[in-house]
This record gives structure tokens, C-alpha cells and sequence, in this order.
């Protein structure tokens, strides 16, 4: 039986999109199936990432904002790291996505918006295709390859049997705000049972006066409503300093996979990225960065696949090691760690920023490759030489 593409792609988020153009520039028949009506709608990410990653990933300095200095502020302690040159940066996500979405179509990628996928097609123990529902029809479309990039929904994971459900979340609600009170030069983020019960808030400037104010709450350590916290945040001049002065212009909400990924990420004709993988950091949610490095990686196995005419997990399995092996020991300790200071009472938030701050004042770049969950020896080497007993006592607590 004819297949109508080469690999069908489900979600145009960065995964997604990352993932398509891997595969089309190699010559293979892509197509992108999503739900959305427009690309980069709606926004369901704080957008916080890194510049060195956007500098390697190639992504036009049109898509995000730099930012030279980090606050973070606990209950009643306070630490400020700055930079002489930017080393983080606020994703402007719409512009993000609308431009990955048009560096795929460059290729070849075929993109069909207001499309439901419902279900995997699967014969003799390989997925062959998906089930959609496509301008109020359903259709059956057939692939050597589908991808599940659909994000925390995770539609075909499920029915592929790779998850149940996913026994940690975090629920964010934030609100896009313009004032010209707002610095956007620096990011701020917020510790405490006040701020965020098991979790944390923060102020992420993206855009011409604009940021976005949140609060990320970790399910099930709280069941605390997120909205109320993030408006409580907004409104608060002491922390955010806007004193009313200014306007909303969205709302915006999201569910992040907090379990850290998934243990198996391929089957038989089958891959699954990003969100839908679990791939992103555990400690505090950042995703994007990983679901455009995991889409590369997809999509280079995925030709080698069609290069040896064998979509079986084993050739499949050259994906799986590679992300693992970039990522998979610093995902591990983040869910670790993330486990432990979603707990935390306000002692410990005062006692964990003013550590930050003694670590900052001589090494800032540690206390920023940590925070990027980046723990590899050297920074867990690093760390510990500014302060063993405290260290120690932070990586137990993690562990």
C-alpha cells in the first residue's frame, strides 16, 4: 500500500517544526498536522532560555529579547546577578514559532492547521499512519513514520502505550503586561509559599515594554490556584514595582510535564519529542530550547531509518541514546532536586537565594549553568568550592 507522506508530524510547536525540517531538507515527505487556527497560538510558555543555545540553533535575534541581569528574591532574601554581555534571553514564542514553521515550509514540510489527530494506525506491530479529523471529516493518512510532538497531551503516546499519564504538572497562568515601568534587561523570580506554593513566580520582559508576570505551581505538591497567585504577583508593588501603572493585554495559561522525561521515547515506526516526550527541565520548566535540539535529533535518525529502509526500534533507537546522552543525567538530578524544594518553606527559600548570592558574588556563570540544568561535574565542583557544607546539604536534599 501506497504511503500518502514519508512521516507525518503531529504538533507545530518547536519539536515539531524542528523535527520537519530535519526531515524535508533530506528530500522526505512531511506532514505537519496541528490543532491550533495559527501558528505560535496561543502562548502556553514563559519563553525563558538561553542566547548561546539561539546563537547554535541558528535562530535570528528577531525571536528573543537578552537579558543582563537575574534576580531572585525569596520571602526576606535577595540575590542579583549581572552580566557585562546578555547570557539569558525572553523568547518572543509567536515570532519563534512562525519562523520555524517557515524555515520547514523552505523544505518542503506540508503544514495543515484546525486538523484533531485522534488516533495511531498500526499493522503488524509498526504505526503506520494517523487518524485525523480534517475539515469536519475524518481521515486516515499513512506514513512510514509519525511523530508525536503534540505537547502535554500527548495524544499518540498514549495510544502507542508509552504513558499513562503524567503524575507531576506544573499549572502556569501568566499575564502579558506593557508599562514603561518595566526593565527589560532583567528577569526576577520569586520564592515562597506567598509568592508560590510549590513553585514559583516571575517577570520575563520579551518585548517593546512588554512581560510576561506568572506564577508555576507543581501539581500534586499543591493544589493551589495559579491565577490567583499570579494576580496577587501583578498587583503587588513591592515585589514588581508597577504601581499600577499598566496594561494588561492577555492571559495566557499552560501545563508543563514535571516527571521528567518518559523511559521509553520510540516504538516501532514511531517518535515521540519535546513535551510529549517529557523533555524538558524538571527543575523549572524551561522546554523549548530542548524541543528544537530533540527535533534535530529526531529527524536525523528518522532519514538514516529511511536511508537503511528499517523503521524498527532498533534504528529508531540511535534518537533515543542521543538525547539521553546530551541530557538525560541533568534531567535526572533536576527531578530530583525539583522534588525537594517544591516543599521548601520560606526558611528554606531565604536560606537557598542567600547561598545563590554568596556563589554569585564570585561566580555567577556557576549559579547560571545550575540554573540552566546544567549539572555537570565541573559546575557541581565549582558549587561545592564556594561553599562544601552547604553544598553538600543542597545536593542531599535533591537527592
Amino acid at each position: 500500500m501506497k504511503n500518502d507522506y514519508d512521516v507525518i508530524i503531529v504538533g507545530a510547536g518547536p519539536a515539531g517544526l524542528s523535527t520537519a525540517k530535519a526531515v524535508s531538507e533530506k528530500g522526505l515527505r512531511c506532514l505537519v498536522l496541528d490543532k491550533s487556527r495559527e501558528i505560535g497560538f496561543p502562548v502556553r510558555t514563559s519563553g525563558g532560555s538561553w542566547i548561546q543555545d539561539m546563537l547554535d540553533l541558528k535562530i535570528p535575534e528577531t525571536c528573543y529579547n537578552p537579558v543582563s541581569e537575574v534576580s531572585f528574591v525569596a520571602p526576606t532574601e535577595k540575590a542579583t546577578l549581572s552580566f557585562d554581555k546578555p547570557v539569558a534571553c525572553i523568547l518572543d514564542v509567536t515570532e519563534l514559532n512562525r519562523f520555524l514553521a517557515c524555515r520547514a515550509k523552505h523544505f518542503g514540510t506540508e503544514l495543515l492547521l484546525e486538523s484533531q489527530v485522534n488516533d495511531v494506525l498500526i499493522e503488524e506491530g509498526f504505526v503506520t499512519g494517523v487518524e485525523a479529523n480534517i475539515d469536519g471529516r475524518v481521515q486516515k493518512i499513512r506514513s512510514r513514520i509519525v511523530v508525536d510532538a503534540s505537547g502535554l497531551s500527548a495524544t499518540l503516546v498514549k495510544k502507542v502505550g508509552l504513558l499513562k499519564y503524567w503524575p507531576r504538572v506544573a499549572l502556569g497562568v501568566q499575564f502579558d503586561v506593557a508599562s514603561p515601568k518595566i526593565n527589560p534587561e532583567k528577569v526576577v523570580l520569586y520564592f515562597g509559599n506567598k509568592i508560590a506554593p510549590a513553585g514559583y513566580g516571575w517577570v520575563f520582559p520579551w518585548k517593546n515594554n512588554r512581560a510576561r508576570i506568572g506564577v508555576g505551581i507543581i501539581r500534586p505538591d499543591s493544589f493551589a490556584n495559579p491565577l490567583r497567585y499570579a494576580q496577587d504577583l501583578l498587583n503587588n508593588d513591592q515585589l514588581v514595582g508597577l504601581k499600577n501603572d499598566f496594561k494588561i493585554l492577555g492571559k495566557e495559561a499552560g501545563v508543563f510535564p514535571s516527571s521528567g522525561p518518559l523511559e521509553k521515547t520510540i516504538a516501532n515506526g514511531f517518535v515521540a519529542v519535546g513535551d510529549s516526550a517529557g523533555q524538558g527541565s524538571p527543575l523549572h520548566g524551561e522546554g523549548i530550547r530542548y524541543a528544537i535540539y530533540f527535533g534535530i535529533m529526531a529527524g536525523t535518525t528518522i532519514c538514516d531509518a529511511f536511508q537503511k529502509k528499517n523503521f524498527s526500534t532498533k534504528t529508531l533507537q540511535k534518537y533515543e541514546r542521543a538525547w539521553r546522552q546530551k541530557e538525560g543525567r541533568n534531567f535526572r538530578i533536576g527531578l530530583a532536586i525539583q522534588k525537594r524544594i517544591s516543599k521548601y518553606d520560606d526558611a528554606q527559600w531565604d536560606s537557598s537565594v542567600r547561598y545563590l548570592g554568596k556563589i554569585g558574588l564570585n561566580d555567577p556563570e556557576t549559579v547560571i549553568q545550575l540554573f540552566r540544568t546544567d549539572f555537570s561535574y565541573r559546575n557541581l565542583w565549582r558549587t561545592f568550592q564556594h561553599s562544601p557544607i552547604q553544598a553538600l546539604k543542597t545536593l542531599l536534599r535533591g537527592m
